[in-house]
C-alpha cells in the first residue's frame, strides 16, 4: 500500500516539479557545462572542500534550492486538485515520514549528486572531515523539509499557509517605520531577499578569500565593495516601489523629510548588514575599512534615490553603469573613500528631498 502511495506522490510532486522547472535546470546545465571545463569544476570543488568555512557557500546554495522545493510542495498542497494528498493523514506517523523522506530525496536529487561529487573530491584531497559536514548539511535540509510538509498536512486543506508567518508579530508588536519594507520582503518576497543577499555575500566573500593586503592595494577593496553594493540595486528599486504603492499616504502626513531620510538610511543599512558583517569578520576594523563599509551603504542609498528621477529601466541601467565607471576611476585616482561616501550621501539626500513629493510609480 505504501509503495503505491509513494508512486502516486512521486508522479504528483517530484516529476511535476522537474517538469515545471525544466527551463531552470536547462539554464543551469548550460551555464555549468557550456562554459566551465571539467578541470575548472574540479578546481572549484577543491576550493569548496578545502575548509569547513568554504563549505558554507555550498550550504547556502543548497538552502535556497531546498526552499524552492518546499515552496513548490506547499503550493501544490494548497491547490484543490491536490487535496487528495491530505488523505495520507490516515497512515501512521512512521509511514508518513518515510513517504516525505522519499519525496524530498527525489526533489533534492541535484544536490545529492553534487554532494557525491564534492565527497569524491574531498576523499582525493584526504579531507575526510569534510564528508560528515556535507552529510550533516543534507540531513538538516531533509529534516526541515519533512517537518514543513508534516506540519502542513496536519492542517485543513483550505487553510491559508505561509512558510514564514509574521502576522502574529504584526499584531503583537508595534513596528518601527524603518522595518516595514524588511517585514514586507520576509512575508511576500523572501526569494528576492535571499537571492540578492546570496549574490552580494558570495561576491564579497570570494574576493576577500583571494585578497591579500600585503600584495593588493586598498583601492581594490574599495572597488570590490562598490561592485558588491551594486548588487542591491534590485532591492533598492523594490524599496522605491514599496514606498510609492504601500506607503503613498505618508506623503500627506505632516512629517519632516529629514526623519523619512533617516528611516530610509536605517533600512538600507539593515539590508546591507550581511555584507558588512562579512567585511568586519574578515578584516580588521581600521579607519579605512570602516570608511569602505560606509562607502557600500552610501552607494546603495544613492542607487535608491536614483529611482526618484522617474527614469525608464534602460536609462537607469545606463546611468548606474556610467556612475560606477566614474567612481572606479576616482578610486584609482586615490580620491579618499570617506569623501566619496560623503558625496554619495549628500547627493542622495538632495535628490530625495527634491523629488520625493513629485515622484510617482510608473506602471
Amino acid at each position: 500500500m505504501s509503495a503505491v502511495i509513494n508512486k502516486v506522490l512521486w508522479r504528483t510532486l517530484v516529476i511535476t516539479f522537474y517538469r515545471a522547472n525544466v527551463g531552470f535546470f536547462s539554464l543551469v546545465i548550460f551555464l555549468l557545462f557550456g562554459f566551465i571545463r571539467g578541470t575548472e569544476h574540479v578546481y572549484l570543488a577543491s576550493f569548496l572542500v578545502s575548509k569547513i568555512t568554504t563549505t558554507l557557500f555550498v550550504y547556502i546554495v543548497w538552502v535556497v534550492y531546498t526552499l524552492k522545493t518546499i515552496l513548490f510542495v506547499l503550493k501544490q498542497l494548497q491547490t484543490p486538485v491536490y487535496h487528495f494528498i491530505f488523505q495520507i493523514r490516515l497512515l501512521s506517523i512512521k509511514q508518513r515520514l518515510l513517504l516525505w523522506a522519499s519525496i524530498q530525496l527525489g526533489l533534492l536529487l541535484p544536490i545529492l549528486l553534487y554532494g557525491v561529487f564534492l565527497g569524491t573530491v574531498a576523499m582525493s584531497m584526504v579531507q575526510m572531515g569534510i564528508i560528515p559536514v556535507l552529510l550533516f548539511y543534507l540531513l538538516t535540509l531533509l529534516v526541515v523539509a519533512i517537518g514543513c510538509y508534516e506540519y502542513r498536512i496536519r492542517q485543513a486543506p483550505f487553510v491559508s499557509y505561509q512558510l514564514i508567518n509574521i502576522d502574529g508579530f504584526h499584531q503583537k508588536w508595534v513596528k518601527p517605520y524603518w522595518s516595514y519594507f524588511i517585514l514586507y520582503l520576509l512575508g511576500s518576497d523572501l526569494k528576492l531577499l535571499l537571492l540578492s543577499k546570496l549574490t552580494t555575500c558570495g561576491v564579497i566573500s570570494v574576493f576577500l578569500h583571494f585578497y591579500d593586503s600585503t600584495v593588493l592595494d586598498e583601492r581594490y577593496l574599495a572597488m570590490a565593495v562598490l561592485f558588491t553594493s551594486t548588487g542591491n540595486v534590485v532591492l533598492m528599486h523594490q524599496l522605491f516601489l514599496f514606498k510609492q504603492i504601500q506607503l503613498v499616504c505618508f506623503k500627506n502626513l505632516p512629517l519632516p523629510i529629514r526623519r523619512d531620510i533617516s528611516h530610509c538610511l536605517l533600512t538600507i543599512l539593515l539590508l546591507c548588514l550581511p555584507e558588512l558583517m562579512i567585511l568586519a569578520y574578515q578584516l580588521w576594523l581600521t579607519t579605512f575599512y570602516v570608511f569602505t563599509m560606509l562607502l557600500g551603504v552610501a552607494w546603495a542609498w544613492f542607487l535608491y534615490t536614483l529611482s526618484y528621477l522617474q527614469l525608464t529601466q534602460e536609462q537607469l541601467i545606463v546611468r548606474i553603469f556610467f556612475l560606477l565607471t566614474v567612481s572606479v576611476f576616482l578610486i584609482l585616482g586615490n580620491l579618499p573613500v570617506w569623501l566619496m561616501a560623503l558625496i554619495f550621501t549628500v547627493v542622495g539626500i538632495y535628490l530625495y528631498s527634491k523629488n520625493y513629493y513629485k515622484s510617482e510609480n510608473i506602471l
